[in-house]
């Protein structure tokens, strides 16, 4: 089973369930970068739907494939960390 975990900034995660809203935030999100023809994955679609949704800062070392979604806030954890 698949799972999205959002880091706390404490130290923890938080389990993130998947909900009713998040597959139409994905469909939406799936559909207007295919429109603009930069696609991403189907599994980086649900992330940024879960993320975008709630207002969470995504953590990403795949920060050039999340920045093609409007309205998603990013942090690139390989960058970061150098």
């Amino acid at each position: 089973m698949w799972n999205h975990h959002s880091y706390d900034g404490a130290g923890g995660f938080t389990l993130l369930p998947l909900d009713d809203e998040d597959p139409r935030e994905a469909a939406d999100i799936r559909a207007h970068l295919r429109r603009t023809g930069a696609p991403i994955g189907p599994y980086d679609v649900f992330v940024a739907a879960q993320a975008r949704r709630r207002g969470a800062t995504l953590v990403t070392a795949n920060r050039r494939a999340f920045e093609r979604v409007t309205g998603l806030s990013l942090v690139d954890w390989a960058r970061s960390a150098a």
